[in-house]
C-alpha cells in the first residue's frame, strides 16, 4: 500500500499545481478596470466613434441636447433639463456652466455675434421668449409676441411678429436693450416667420407647411414697398411649405419642399444656383465660397414636407456635401446610415461640427 502512496500523492500535487497555474493564467476573472483620473469640475469624458474610412467622428455630449452653437473656439449647448455646457475645441474638454439652468426650455436662437441668445420656453402651454447674455449670464424677459428673431446686421436689435385682433398682425423692430417694440408694418396675415437680414429690410413668410401656399415677402422699410419673391419665378405647381435661411453675408437659401427644389440667392436677391438636389435649409451652412449641406438620400414622395420633418416623423440616410459656389461642383465628405443632421458649422478646412436630431447629439467630423 505504501509503495503506491507516493505516486498517488505526486499525481494529486501535480494536478493541483496544474490547476493553480491554469487559474492564474487563463481562468482568472477579469478585474474591474481602473477608473480614469478625475477630470476638472464639470468636465465629462467623451466616447469616440469611427465613421467611414478616412473620417473621424467624435461625439461631444453625453446627455441629449436641444442643439448647439459655435463661438470662437468653443461649442455651447443646452441639455433637455436646461443645463448649459461648453466644449473647448483646443483642449478637447467639456465643461458644465455652473449656476445656469433654464426650466421648460424648448429651443433658442443665437445673435450674429454669438453674444446673446433668445431663449424659447413654455409657460401654461404658451411660448415665451427671454434674452440671455452669454458673457454676463443675465436673463431678461422679452415682451409677449408670437415670433421674434435677431437682426443679421445689429445684435442689439431684432424683429418681431405679433398677432392682433380682427385677423391682422403687426411686424416691427424690437430693441433688446430697452425691451421695447416698435411697430413698422401691419398685414392681414397670421402665423408668420420674420427675419431682419439687412438694415431697412424685413423678410416675412408663412410658417412653412405642406398645406399652406407660400409667399416670401421682402419689405423695404424706407419705401414701404413689398416684393413677393415667389411671384418672380414660374413653377409647374404652386409651391407650399417654402423655407428660407439667411447667412451672415446676407445671401440665402430658398427651399421648396413640395417641389423638391433648393436655390441659392445672393444678397441682392439674384438666383445664383438651382441645385440638382433637395434638402432643408437648416441642414446647410455657408463658409466663404463653400456651402456644406446634409442631404437626405431617401424622401418618400408621399410625405408631407416640411410638416412630417418638423414633427420628427422622418429619419433617413444622409450624405454631407461640400459645394463650391464658384462652379457648383460638389464633393461628398461623409455618409450616414440613419440621421437627421442640422446646424453644420465649419471648424477648420477639414473639420465640421453638426447636430443630429435622431440621437440628440453633437458631433465633430474630421474628413
Amino acid at each position: 500500500m505504501k509503495r503506491y502512496l507516493f505516486p498517488i500523492i505526486s499525481v494529486i500535487l501535480g494536478i493541483s499545481l496544474f490547476a493553480l497555474i491554469w487559474f492564474l493564467l487563463v481562468g482568472k476573472k477579469e478585474e474591474a478596470p481602473l477608473k480614469p483620473p478625475s477630470f476638472p469640475k464639470g468636465e465629462i469624458s467623451l466616447p469616440k466613434e469611427i465613421g467611414e474610412s478616412g473620417t473621424n467622428l467624435l461625439k461631444i455630449n453625453q446627455k441629449d441636447s436641444l442643439g448647439y452653437f459655435k463661438k470662437d473656439n468653443y461649442l455651447y449647448f443646452f441639455d433637455l433639463s436646461g443645463k448649459f455646457y461648453f466644449y473647448d475645441l483646443n483642449s478637447n474638454q467639456l465643461f458644465e456652466e455652473t449656476g445656469v439652468k433654464f426650466e421648460n426650455l424648448i429651443g433658442f436662437k443665437v445673435s450674429p455675434n454669438k453674444e446673446k441668445l433668445i431663449l424659447i420656453w413654455q409657460e401654461n402651454n404658451k411660448k415665451r421668449f427671454s434674452l440671455f447674455d452669454l458673457k454676463t449670464k443675465k436673463v431678461s424677459l422679452l415682451p409677449e409676441v408670437n415670433e421674434v428673431n435677431f437682426s443679421l446686421f445689429d445684435s442689439s436689435k431684432g424683429v418681431f411678429f405679433k398677432e392682433e385682433k380682427e385677423k391682422s398682425s403687426v411686424i416691427g423692430e424690437v430693441d433688446f436693450s430697452a425691451q421695447t417694440l416698435k411697430p413698422l408694418y401691419k398685414i392681414d396675415a397670421y402665423d408668420l416667420l420674420v427675419y431682419f437680414p439687412q438694415k431697412d429690410l424685413i423678410v416675412f413668410l408663412d410658417r412653412p407647411s405642406h398645406f399652406v401656399e407660400s409667399s416670401v415677402f421682402f419689405l423695404d422699410l424706407k419705401t414701404q414697398k413689398v416684393e413677393n419673391l415667389i411671384e418672380k419665378q414660374t413653377f409647374f405647381a404652386k409651391p407650399t411649405g417654402v423655407m428660407i435661411k439667411f447667412f451672415d453675408d446676407g445671401s440665402f437659401l430658398l427651399a421648396f419642399p413640395s417641389l423638391r427644389k433648393l436655390q441659392f440667392f445672393s444678397k441682392e436677391r439674384k438666383l445664383v444656383f438651382d441645385f440638382d438636389f433637395f434638402t432643408f435649409p437648416e441642414k446647410c451652412q455657408k463658409k466663404e465660397n463653400f456651402l456644406f449641406c446634409a442631404v437626405p438620400l431617401k424622401l418618400d414622395e408621399k410625405t408631407h414636407l416640411p410638416d412630417d420633418w418638423y414633427q420628427g416623423k422622418l429619419n433617413f440616410p444622409e450624405v454631407i456635401y461640400k459645394i463650391n459656389l464658384e462652379n457648383g461642383l460638389k464633393e461628398k465628405i461623409y455618409q450616414t446610415e440613419i440621421s437627421d443632421i442640422i446646424d453644420l458649422e465649419v471648424i477648420s478646412p477639414n473639420k465640421i461640427s453638426f447636430f443630429d436630431q435622431v440621437s440628440a447629439s453633437i458631433y465633430l467630423l474630421t474628413y
